[in-house]
């Protein structure tokens, strides 16, 4: 039996990054599509209130990071998590920039690990920093809702020539996005912010390649975005057509009633969710230090059965996780992997609950 199978397309959540320097119409343009295209839309803000003034314009909900802390990965996780549990189709992470360069950001860990170690190695230090770093873009990835990041970019003056060839001025250009080398690789479609202009410098949607989109929205990109996102096989958890929404969100979670087994089944996610960042945190140790999160993982594991009964698969998943890391013989990625499972397991059931089961 074959291990691959035809390709096929699928529906999809966007992921969409706009850089640019300030003033390039970032947060502008990511609102215009994020609230044309979602019916509800989650500002997860770092930028001291930027977006919010907007709120004129378009209708959204905001989150000012500064009350969570920091600005590190972590935290945008949880920023992250809790819009898709209150049910928001569109989250705009404006910016992502700050989990990199902001305070508690990844930069700030790096030193402060380099300067807890006693070899003072900064190069050992990251591996305490890019566990965290690749949770968020796990998030950002898994997250069953559109996401719009924005970036901001390092910025220089270049001279521009005039006719006669002397400098009529300059102009402030952006250089490389001020987070780590190879983000872009993570989003279906990044652009550059110029003013009310959008350049696409990489996509996987055939039909915006290489555009230049002068003041994208409602009325250009978001056509393209739609019939992109809905072709193909539906997916249980996204509309065929997502239309925009008038109406003033609250921020309240789903009225739906969750029954006894729809709760169980919520804990039983967040169970592994943590699983999976303990995963992540030995991964980088490699050493008996790895201990530490093996025990955690039982704590993680008695919970689970508490809410869910030792027969769960995915209960009996998260035991082989547990068993894996305390052996330490095992490759990071072998780690990671029993995680995903676990957690896969625990979205997998979630999906095969009826309306109705939920609600019983």
């Amino acid at each position: 039996m074959s291990l691959f199978k035809p390709a096929s397309k699928t529906q999809s959540y966007l992921r969409l990054a706009l850089a640019g320097v300030s003033g390039g119409g970032k947060t502008y343009t990511a609102l215009a599509i994020a609230t044309s295209l979602c019916k509800r839309v989650a500002v997860i803000d770092t930028e001291r209130g930027s977006a919010s003034k907007y709120a004129d314009l378009f209708k959204f909900d905001t989150l000012d990071m500064s009350e969570m802390g920091d600005f590190a990965p972590a935290n945008y996780v949880k920023a992250i998590n809790a819009a898709v549990a209150e049910g928001y189709d569109g989250i705009v992470i404006d910016s992502l920039s700050h989990a990199w360069i902001g305070r508690g950001g990844a930069l700030e860990m790096h030193d402060n690990a380099t300067a807890r170690s006693k070899s003072g190695n900064s190069f050992m230090a990251w591996r305490e920093v890019t566990p965290d770093h690749w949770m968020l873009v796990d998030a950002m990835l898994q997250a069953k809702a559109h996401v719009i990041a924005t970036m901001r970019s390092k910025s220089e003056y270049v001279e521009e020539a005039g006719e006669n060839g002397k400098a009529k001025g300059y102009r402030k250009v952006g250089l490389q996005s001020q987070q780590r080398e190879g983000m872009e690789y993570e989003f279906d479609l990044v652009g550059d912010m110029n003013g009310a202009q959008l350049v696409v410098t990489k996509s996987r949607i055939s039909k915006l390649s290489d555009a230049v989109i002068k003041r994208p929205g409602a009325d250009n990109i978001v056509p393209i975005l739609r019939a992109w996102l809905t072709d193909g096989a539906a997916i249980p958890d996204l509309p065929k057509n997502p239309t925009p929404t008038t109406t003033t969100t609250t921020g309240s979670k789903p009225s739906a009633p969750l029954g006894e087994r729809g709760k169980a089944l919520a804990a039983l996610a967040e169970v592994c969710t943590q699983s999976v960042e303990l995963a992540h945190k030995l991964a980088a140790l490699k050493t008996a230090e790895g201990a530490d999160a093996a025990d955690g993982l039982d704590e993680n594991i008695k919970r689970a059965r508490e809410v869910y009964g030792d027969k769960a698969q995915t209960v009996a998943a998260l035991d082989r996780v547990t068993e894996s890391m305390k052996g330490h013989n095992l490759q990071a990625a072998d780690f990671l992997n029993r995680a995903d499972e676990a957690r896969g397991q625990a979205a997998a059931d979630e999906l095969a609950l009826t309306d109705e089961q939920v609600a019983a």
